[in-house]
Order: structure tokens, then C-alpha cells, then sequence
């Protein structure tokens, strides 16, 4: 049973992952755009199918998604029902009442949820991040206050937060400057 868990987002394509063997993979979206033949452990989806269409207008999940997910062989997470194989549709409003409505900013606080609540039953002790920047020039940099609650509150409940580089210090830093737009950001 491995004990720590990988959240690979796609900010960064030249992660080794190699380097992760000793890590669950858990990803998001459409992965498969952007690490074509990765088998990961989780993949989490938590746009509504609305969503996903205007996504896929922008270039973004490109071919069959569904297809695409059932195929990775990975557990699906989602808040909604996408009629996939292993779909496991998360009970939000149970995630709020021991998280807190602020927690939930973005897919990766899903994933903090996750990791923090399985931790417990499957033994994860070390939530590594990478490939997610939340970069001051994307939408995602208002969810810079979130991913720091986040990360604090796995700390806190005695797990390992491993932050590339100076992202953290970064975020830190940034954080009192961000107007968050979170309430209700994905329906």
C-alpha cells in the first residue's frame, strides 16, 4: 500500500514520473491531452457536463472524454453523474460540514478532500503537488487562498505537503493581494 499520493496537474509536462513510483497518481480533466498514456490511480472531474462542452469548444478535452476516462481504468471522481465506469460520485455537502464551504475553490481541493479523509482508511501520509501553479496571468489565481487552506489543513490533521520549488513562499506572499471569487464557482 503506497503511502503517498501525487496530485499532477498540467502546468509542468516535464515532470519525471518516474520520480512518483512510490506515489498513487491522482489527476484531472483531461489528462489525457496533456500525459497521453498515463494510467492514473484517480482522476477527478467536477465540472458539470455544461461545462465540459464549452471546454471542449476551447480545444480542451479533445475526442471521446468518456471513452478517454473509462479506458485510463482509473476511479472517476466526480460531484455529478457522467454515466462512467467506476464513477464515484462524492457526497459534497458531507465534504462541506467537516471542511467548510471555503475549502472547496478549485478541482484540487476535491482532491485535498479526498487524500485527507482516505489518509485515515488507506494510509496516505505525504500529499506531493505538482504541475499546479495557480500562475498570477490564469483564472487560477484567485483559488491561491484556497489551495493555501488547503495544504494548511492537511498539515494540520498530520500529513506531509510537499510544494515544488518556492510555490508555497510564493503563494504566501501573494495571498493577502488575491480577491477570491469561490462561492458557488462550479455550480
Amino acid at each position: 500500500m503506497k503511502t503517498k499520493v501525487l496530485f499532477l496537474g498540467f502546468a509542468d509536462l516535464k515532470i519525471d514520473l518516474a520520480r512518483f513510483a512510490d506515489h498513487d497518481i491522482w489527476t484531472m480533466n483531461d489528462f489525457y491531452k496533456w500525459f497521453p498514456g498515463l494510467k492514473p490511480n484517480a482522476v477527478f472531474e467536477i465540472h458539470r457536463e455544461g461545462t465540459l462542452a464549452i471546454a471542449m469548444q476551447q480545444g480542451r478535452y479533445p475526442g471521446d472524454y468518456k471513452a478517454k476516462f473509462n479506458e485510463s481504468g482509473a476511479d472517476i471522481v466526480t460531484r455529478f453523474s457522467h454515466g462512467l465506469d467506476n464513477e464515484f460520485i462524492i457526497d459534497e455537502s458531507k465534504l462541506v460540514l467537516l471542511f467548510g464551504e471555503k475549502f472547496f475553490v478549485g478541482t484540487f481541493s476535491y482532491m485535498f478532500a479526498m487524500a485527507i479523509l482516505q489518509g485515515f482508511e488507506q494510509g496516505y501520509k505525504q500529499i506531493t503537488v505538482r504541475g499546479i501553479h495557480l500562475d498570477r496571468k490564469t483564472e487560477y489565481y484567485t483559488q491561491i487562498p484556497g489551495m493555501l487552506r488547503n495544504i494548511d489543513e492537511a498539515r494540520q490533521r498530520g500529513m506531509t505537503v510537499d510544494v515544488p520549488g518556492d510555490f508555497e513562499f510564493t503563494w504566501r506572499t501573494l495571498a493577502y493581494q488575491v480577491k477570491e471569487e469561490w462561492r458557488g464557482i462550479y455550480g
